[in-house]
């Protein structure tokens, strides 16, 4: 009896990834990515910057790279902006509720004393 080999890359049964080639062996077969890409040819990545490519789209990949550098270095510099006036709007709801609790005080003194003055101003009165 004899087995006939199945090619798994002209039947489509292979698993290698689209930007990779499929080689077939007996019983089997082996994926490798194309060139500018690299990984396990199941996975394949694009390297913008390889000599198969254009230089053109290197230096636009690297000015993109470069962009969003810059927008992550901003975020995080926002991120802390934030990080301190939550700080500082939180010391200054502290204080406002110190000088809310004092205000309340000082405004049952001054009824206090209004009470005490019209008291006095009566004995004064009476006392005529």
């Amino acid at each position: 009896r004899q087995c006939t080999d199945v090619d798994e890359c002209v039947k489509g049964l292979h698993t290698c990834h689209h930007f990779a080639a499929c080689n077939n062996t007996i019983g089997s077969f082996l994926c490798s990515c194309n060139p500018g890409y690299t990984g396990d040819g199941h996975t394949c990545k694009g390297d913008l910057c390889h000599p198969s490519r254009s230089k053109d789209m290197c230096q636009e990949m690297q000015t993109v790279k470069t962009y969003i550098k810059d927008l992550e270095e901003n975020l995080l510099e926002r991120d802390q902006q934030i990080s301190r006036m939550e700080g500082e709007m939180r010391q200054m709801a502290q204080i406002m509720t110190r000088m809310s609790t004092t205000m309340g005080a000082l405004q049952d003194s001054h009824m206090v004393l209004v009470r005490e003055f019209d008291k006095g101003l009566e004995r004064i009165s009476n006392n005529e």
